[in-house]
């Protein structure tokens, strides 16, 4: 997970393994402050981790 400068507010990669490469990334461009918590980022992580397993097949 990456924190972006003046690109976004965090980004996860879309991976089918952990030792695989990137197949694309789900970035956040814009939220509200409050809305950034570790819940946010942990969805963002489980949504990304769903959708690598999903492309796999």
């Amino acid at each position: 997970m990456l924190i972006l400068n003046s690109e976004g507010i965090l980004a996860v990669p879309i991976l089918s393994s952990p030792e695989s490469p990137a197949m694309g990334m789900i970035k956040i461009e814009e939220m509200p402050f409050q809305g950034l918590k570790l819940s946010t980022i942990e969805s963002l992580r489980l949504i990304a981790t769903s959708l690598g397993k999903a492309y796999e097949r």
